[in-house]
């Protein structure tokens, strides 16, 4: 077996997040899809990539791993890089990639309302207080 394609691998994106991720961009950007990125990538550089927030609207929050991950708002997440000590850092995880754009015109309550409970309230994931917390009308 040939390890030094391995180590290229590696050797792309950033310390303790080594290689490449796909990231499911969708929400509220221009093109939405598939991609393929360093891992360290700052996340403003893939919200261009993905042709910015749509109508030109403003960046509210992003969901930056999948609904099992903690939301950042846009403050944060603009600073943020995608990569596991970059995400950690800002509060949330990579989780499964799968990143969710909001814009200004998203209601936060009614979106964790609607998305988190069923699918998260049920298995008692680290979302669930949060989930209680936004129902019982504590964060809104």
């Amino acid at each position: 077996m040939d390890y030094a394609k391995w180590g290229s691998f590696a050797n792309i994106g950033v310390e303790n997040s080594g290689g490449t991720k796909i990231f499911s961009v969708s929400g509220h950007v221009e093109r939405p899809g598939n991609y393929e990125i360093p891992m360290g990538m700052p996340f403003k550089t893939l919200l261009e990539l993905s042709g910015g927030v749509w109508k030109g609207r403003k960046l509210k929050a992003v969901i930056p791993g999948g609904p099992s991950t903690p939301v950042l708002p846009a403050a944060e997440i603009m600073k943020t890089t995608l990569d596991y000590d970059g995400l950690k850092n800002s509060g949330s995880s990579v989780g499964a990639g799968s990143l969710i754009v909001m814009d200004e015109t998203t209601c936060m309550v009614s979106t964790l309302k609607r998305d988190y409970p069923t699918s998260f309230m049920k298995n008692h994931v680290v979302n669930a207080p949060l989930v209680e917390k936004v129902q019982a009308g504590f964060i809104g």
